[in-house]
Parts: C-alpha cells; structure tokens; sequence
C-alpha cells in the first residue's frame, strides 16, 4: 500500500494562481487544499485538517498572509506547520515571518516542488513514485 501523499494547502487570492498551483502540486504527488485568504485557510484549521506545508500569498483581502503567519505562530495546534512565501511583494517585512523559504512571483515551478520536498520529511522517496506517473510542470502567472 503506498503512503498517503503529503498535503498542501495553498493560501491565495488569484484562483488562477490557486489552481495552476494546485495541478503542478498534485502532478508531483502532493494533495492540495486550496483557500482564497488567511481568514478561510485559518478556518479550515478547525477540523482535524493538518497540512504539511502552507504555500502563502501576502497580498490577500480579508486577512493577508503576515496576519496568517502571525495568527498561526500563535496557535500551538498549527505553529509548526512550515509555510513557504509566495509573493510578489518585495517588501524587507516577509523576512520577519519565519518562513522557511520566499519564492518571488511569477514562480519558478522546479523551484517550488524542490523547496516543498524540502520541507516534508522523507517527501522524496513518497513523490518519486507519485510524479513518475506522468507529473507535468506549468509555470505559475505572475500574480
């Protein structure tokens, strides 16, 4: 029985962004949970979802992403989750939120599978099975 794909959840507000994001991920053998802000991603933490990695936005309505990150790094149930930056904005202020990495827009989509088997333990072994299946690359618009 193969191991249960390492689960995304992308934080955006382009739901272009959102869902070109969400087929490379899931071509590379990552599940993927989509949310257009922080305040819809942090309201799907109210259930028993844990995803492994976040990929956030910073530029978002309602709640943007340093609220998120500030939010999460609050709350132990989800603190530990690494959360990857996804922005167009050059701003020094995305160095201050202790992601583990900042990809600027328009992403290169190498790049961004590289650094998410970066953060989910023992990713590799799990997605080269799942990407020899045919896993296809688009690059993501910038936003």
């Amino acid at each position: 029985m193969d191991p249960e794909p390492y689960l995304v959840l992308v934080v955006d507000d382009d739901s272009t962004i959102r869902e070109i994001t969400a087929v490379l991920l899931e071509n590379n053998g990552f599940k993927v949970l989509q949310a257009c802000n922080g305040l819809e991603a942090l309201n799907l933490f109210e259930g028993a979802l844990t995803p492994t990695a976040i990929l956030l936005d910073i530029a978002m309505p309602v709640l943007d992403g340093i609220g998120f990150r500030q939010l999460q790094l609050r709350n132990p149930k989800i603190a530990g989750i690494p959360v990857i930056l996804v922005t167009g904005d050059e701003s020094p202020a995305t160095s201050n939120l202790g992601a583990v990495s900042v990809l600027r827009k328009p992403v290169d989509p190498l790049k961004l599978v590289k650094e998410l088997k970066r953060c989910c333990p023992c990713s590799e072994r799990r997605l080269e099975a799942s990407s020899k299946s045919g896993g296809h690359e688009h690059p993501l618009p910038p936003h």
